[in-house]
């Protein structure tokens, strides 16, 4: 439910005992060393990246550069103040992934929102859609175009007469979607379709509520939409839909309507995304349950040819945006129950989690839900919850209590773009960007040192110890090692044992001990050191024994 939200080998010295292994349904682990045969993801270190005044709704990537749209004015470096002066720009930016050293070259002027982007068929323009009625002080009404190098107009005489959530390009066709009842003066309901410069199709689908999403089919031939409706072109429905890309008065098979049926005013299927094989529609509801409809607030990956469900993660906490890079789809949300997924249960407080990554590949299957206020989806096939964690401080600027809007990148990076005032810890808003590993510092280490890091110590008598603990954790590393270190009295010290302890973040951190032999009568301190695959360490405090 949203805030508030609608529209690794084993290597030991001495004897060793090792208990609480993970379980969980999925058989998917990954991170950025994972085990052989897992996808990797990108490393967690959050990297430089432009800062804004507002919120960025949505991002575009054209080779090395990332283009963003939004609600701002100003953009400042990264590591600068909210203080900053920074420079202008007018709800649209451009940056250097490589780099994130925004582009000053490209400023184009919006005189109100951007909601969504797209790119052309020959990436040199991009399609804009907003709230806006002008761009570099000419008139266009909500939907216009713009050169992707220099920001300045693209002819493009199209418009809408109220908001458009949606802009999607395939070929010579641009199509767009929101709350538009007309599109250059002719009726559209909701959805509507122009030719590169701006001249009205004959593509008229009608939707009965908002359209959120629009993801072409690779072969052009079709059209998923995702939104708020429960009706297309006066058929049910219920928050998806396929169509025809002819005139879209055809209504093509969808089966996922038969599974995941978010539409009314409280609920949505928020986004669409897809790649060659699959589309990815994210999942919103403010009442999870209501009038026997089946309602999803994760991520639902649907094939191509009619819809059939390839899997669905259903964590709790609206998704509003997803991304498919190589073998990992990403996501932005704000999930805090992903316990039915293989993942981390809700806590108290509620922790939020707000970007997520997933296997492309099944993993297992959908365990049953047992809160009735939530729709069970148990025995669906499930993708693998991977080992990513950022941490995102959440923004004010919408008064919505969310961190991240929207999700995408290109082989080598990801990025993020929403409301969030930090990441990691450290001040960084509304853009971020994370990079594979082979490029990234890889240095977000494992999570806790000194007191939260102490082992329990006993005598076993003989000279033998043994060593208790629970895991530590790394944002982006399940397999660590802990090294135990033996310090004596006058301050030398050793390696008692070395234990391979994987845990899953915060949410499943088993026990692990291994069992030391010293010297009998010595007083000796042992402290414990997580180490990460790229050597970021952490140490504890100690705990003193008499060994007996």
């Amino acid at each position: 439910m949203p805030a508030s939200r609608r529209p690794l080998a084993l290597l030991v010295a001495g004897a060793l005992a090792v208990t609480g292994l993970l379980a969980a349904p999925t058989a998917a682990f990954a991170d950025t060393r994972p085990a052989k045969g897992t996808p990797a993801t990108v490393s967690t270190d959050s990297l430089p990246a432009p800062q804004i005044n507002g919120v960025v709704w949505t991002q575009v990537v054209i080779g090395d550069t990332v283009y963003a749209g939004g609600r701002f004015s100003r953009v400042r470096k990264a590591g600068e103040p909210t203080s900053a002066s920074g420079v202008r720009r007018s709800n649209m930016l451009a940056y250097d992934i490589r780099t994130g050293e925004l582009l000053p070259g490209f400023a184009p002027g919006f005189n109100s929102e951007v909601r969504s982007l797209a790119v052309s068929s020959d990436k040199r323009t991009i399609y804009a859609v907003g709230n806006f009625t002008a761009v570099n002080g000419a008139k266009h009404t909500r939907i216009a175009a713009i050169d992707a190098v220099t920001g300045r107009n693209r002819t493009f005489k199209g418009s809408l007469n109220s908001l458009p959530y949606t802009v999607a390009v395939k070929g010579g066709t641009v199509y767009a979607g929101g709350q538009f009842t007309s599109a250059s003066g002719k009726k559209r309901t909701r959805l509507a379709a122009f030719s590169t410069t701006g001249s009205l199709k004959s593509w008229r689908p009608s939707a009965n509520r908002a359209v959120q999403g629009i993801a072409v089919s690779p072969s052009g031939t079709s059209v998923v939409v995702g939104g708020h409706f429960s009706t297309m072109n006066g058929k049910k429905a219920l928050g998806s839909a396929r169509v025809s890309s002819g005139t879209g008065r055809s209504n093509l098979s969808w089966a996922v309507n038969k599974s995941v049926t978010n539409s009314g005013p409280d609920a949505a299927i928020y986004s669409v995304s897809s790649d060659s094989n699959y589309v990815y529609l994210s999942g919103y509801s403010y009442h999870p349950t209501i009038s026997g409809l089946k309602r999803l607030e994760g991520l639902v990956a649907a094939k191509w040819s009619g819809g059939g469900i390839h899997w669905l993660e259903d964590c709790k906490g609206d998704t509003y945006d997803s991304f498919p890079i190589g073998d990992v789809v990403y996501t932005a949300s704000h999930a805090h129950d992903c316990s039915t997924t293989g993942g981390f249960k809700q806590t108290k407080p509620i922790r939020y989690n707000h970007s997520l990554a997933f296997t492309k590949s099944v993993e297992g299957t959908v365990k049953k839900q047992t809160k009735k206020q939530y729709t069970n989806f148990g025995g669906k096939p499930a993708p693998g919850l991977l080992d990513w964690y950022p941490a995102w401080t959440v923004g004010t600027y919408t008064g919505l209590k969310q961190a991240v809007w929207s999700v995408s990148g290109d082989s080598r990076y990801v990025v993020y773009g929403g409301e969030f005032k930090a990441v990691n810890g450290n001040a960084q808003q509304g853009l971020a960007r994370f990079a594979v590993s082979s490029i990234a510092p890889n240095a977000d280490g494992p999570r806790l040192s000194g007191s939260a890091f102490t082992p329990t110590v006993s005598a076993l008598g003989g000279g033998k110890v043994k060593i208790s603990w629970k895991a530590n954790f790394d944002r982006d590393n399940k397999y660590l090692q802990t090294q135990v270190l033996r310090y004596q009295p006058n301050g030398s010290s050793a390696v008692a044992c070395t234990v391979s302890t994987p845990a899953r973040y915060y949410w499943s951190r088993p026990t692990y001990s291994c069992t030391d032999t010293t010297t009998v009568g010595s007083q000796v301190t042992y402290k414990l050191r997580a180490v990460d695959p790229f050597g970021n360490r952490a140490t504890g405090d100690g705990k003193a024994i008499t060994v007996k």
